[in-house]
């Protein structure tokens, strides 16, 4: 059984946290970096593949900061307003916390999947 490393919560999302949270929901992320990135996101984005389905994810300092970015984004576009969608499929457009998702691709469940496994938050610090 291969087990994810056990991560210290610090309140705000960073990339083993995701990894661990998307592994736990029972999927299955690979790195892929195929999809656009865009410059008015700020930040690099991590990209992985689960399944048919392409997820991007930008993780900033802290939820200031991303909201600074994401209030500028059409959610129904996940770019900033007016420019042409260079997705394939109508992305699925994530916040939560620090974290910024576009999900795009795959079958309906596996995006909700994804999208759930995101909006549950970050794990409580042990008691």
């Amino acid at each position: 059984v291969r087990r994810t490393p056990r991560v210290v919560p610090t309140g705000r999302w960073t990339q083993p946290q995701l990894t661990q949270r998307l592994v736990n929901a029972g999927l299955a992320p690979r790195p892929d970096d195929s999809l656009p990135a865009h410059p008015d996101y700020r930040v690099k984005p991590l990209g992985f593949r689960l399944g048919d389905t392409h997820l991007l994810v930008w993780i900033y300092r802290d939820s200031l900061a991303r909201r600074g970015v994401s209030a500028t984004i059409d959610t129904l576009t996940a770019f900033p307003r007016d420019p042409a969608s260079a997705w394939s499929a109508l992305p699925m457009f994530v916040v939560q916390n620090n974290l910024l998702a576009v999900i795009v691709g795959g079958s309906d469940r596996q995006r909700e999947r994804i999208r759930l496994a995101i909006e549950a938050g970050l794990p409580l610090p042990p008691a």
